[in-house]
C-alpha cells in the first residue's frame, strides 16, 4: 500500500488540490474579472478580484457582485444604502435617510439621479448600489437594474489593497 501511495503521490496531490479548489470556488470564494470602467478608480478593466461568498449581508461601502436578470449578467457595484433606507439624489448629492451619504467622497457629484430622482424607500431585502465611476455606471439608478435584491447577491469583493 505504501508503495502505491509513493508511486502516485503527485497524482494524489494534484487531485487533492483540484478537489479543494473546486470546493472553495463553489462554496466559499470565486475569482471574477472586472469588465468595463464603471468601478474606476477602485477597480480597473480586466482586473481580477476575489469574491467572498459568505458575506451576504453587505454593509455601507462594501463592493458586491450580484446577478442582474434583466441584463443577463453579473455586476460589481458599491453598496450605498441598505434595507429600509430612504435614498434620493438631489442637486448631484446622494442622500440616505435625509443625510448626505458618508460612503461617497465629500465632493462626489452624481449628475444622473434616475430611480433616485425622488425619495425611494428600499424594501427589507433591497440594497441601493452605485458604480464608483458615476458617469459610466449602470447601477441602481437605472430603471432596468434598480435596487438589488438580497437573493441576487453572490458575495462581496475582498479588498486587495
Amino acid at each position: 500500500m505504501k508503495k502505491i501511495i509513493q508511486k502516485h503521490k503527485n497524482l494524489i496531490l494534484a487531485l487533492s488540490i483540484l478537489f479543494m479548489t473546486g470546493y472553495l470556488s463553489r462554496y466559499h470564494f470565486q475569482l471574477a474579472l472586472i469588465q468595463g470602467d464603471s468601478m474606476l478608480p477602485t477597480y480597473h478593466n480586466l482586473e481580477l478580484v476575489i469574491i467572498n461568498k459568505h458575506v451576504k449581508q453587505p454593509d455601507y461601502g462594501d463592493v458586491i457582485v450580484f446577478s442582474s436578470d434583466t441584463l443577463s449578467t453579473t455586476l460589481i457595484k458599491r453598496v450605498v444604502a441598505k434595507p429600509n433606507d430612504m435614498v434620493s439624489i438631489e442637486e448631484n448629492i446622494l442622500y440616505v435617510n435625509d443625510e448626505p451619504s458618508s460612503v461617497l467622497p465629500e465632493n462626489a457629484q452624481i449628475s444622473y439621479a434616475g430611480t433616485a430622482s425622488s425619495p425611494l424607500l428600499l424594501h427589507e431585502d433591497e440594497y441601493f448600489v452605485l458604480g464608483d465611476n458615476y458617469s459610466e455606471s449602470k447601477d441602481s439608478r437605472c430603471p432596468d437594474i434598480g435596487p438589488v435584491k438580497y437573493e441576487d447577491i453572490i458575495g462581496t469583493v475582498m479588498p486587495s489593497r
